[in-house]
């Protein structure tokens, strides 16, 4: 299942097809995130979802 993600380096909206979840703990709470990596340029690729 491929998810879309906005790469800050490249500039545009990628595919990614393997990707992970993660929590991520803040002081007011917890935030879940996918976490991947961007077809075109290498770079790390995230977005917060719900939890």
């Amino acid at each position: 299942m491929a998810e879309e993600f906005y790469c800050m380096k490249c500039r545009k909206k990628v595919n990614v097809e393997n990707f992970e979840k993660k929590i991520l703990k803040t002081k007011t709470g917890e935030r879940a995130q996918l976490v991947g990596i961007c077809p075109v340029c290498g770079g790390k690729v995230f977005k917060f979802t719900k939890a």
